[in-house]
């Protein structure tokens, strides 16, 4: 997996220092967490053995904050 993510980011130019494959994974968390998908959906999506790790991607994402506060005040 490190070659294949090496070889495409020398192909696009980019700093391959920059560009890892646990970068790539924490981006794909990210993702899914800000769309909505729910922690217990994206802990067994990623694998993870602890829901933690999926909360702390969910809480980042602010989308629940986002929800609770449309559901509570509404659009205005």
């Amino acid at each position: 997996m490190n070659r294949r993510v090496t070889r495409v980011a020398e192909e696009a130019g980019m700093d391959r220092s920059k560009l890892y494959p646990h970068a790539l994974r924490a981006t794909a968390a990210t993702y899914h967490a800000y769309h909505g998908l729910p922690a217990t959906a994206l802990q067994s999506f990623m694998g993870w053995g602890k829901i933690s790790a999926a909360n702390k991607y969910v809480r980042l994402s602010g989308k629940q904050t986002a929800k609770a506060l449309h559901t509570t005040y509404g659009e205005r």
